[in-house]
């Protein structure tokens, strides 16, 4: 009995001990656990070459961000899909802005992975796209 609770206790010590390797910076400095951020917030949407913005959500669609901000009425209400045409027709421009610490940017690689673009766009990241060869 009194051998099992020693036992427990010490794969609990080594626990502790892989997490504090893992995590705290300084003890692992190869540290190549993959970093995970998801950036849903503070988003705006405008429509391209327009000085107005409005909040929206990602991931989302224009139509529910333009119904949310009550720029248009209820698409699946009568006939007001056939008065809707032109969103579709339009281009929309999507904003965030989010900060990295140095930890991320130490990375030999950072990926940035767009789940849910289901039609043609252009990505920038401060003016860069990312994919295209850099300066």
């Amino acid at each position: 009995m009194q051998a099992r609770k020693w036992t427990g206790r010490i794969l609990i010590i080594i626990l502790l001990i892989w997490i504090a390797y893992m995590l705290i910076p300084g003890l692992n400095e190869k540290n190549d656990l993959p970093f995970t951020r998801s950036i849903t917030d503070h988003w705006t949407f405008s429509a391209l070459n327009s000085e107005d913005s409005y909040p929206a959500r990602v991931p989302g669609l224009i139509h529910l961000d333009l119904l949310e901000n009550k720029l248009i009425p209820d698409p699946t209400y009568a006939s007001n899909e056939d008065s809707l045409q032109w969103i579709g027709e339009r281009s929309w421009v999507y904003e965030t802005r989010f900060d990295v610490g140095p930890a991320l940017l130490e990375k030999d690689n950072i990926e940035l992975i767009f789940n849910g673009l289901d039609t043609h766009a252009d990505v920038y990241l401060n003016d860069f796209i990312p994919g295209e060869p850099s300066d």
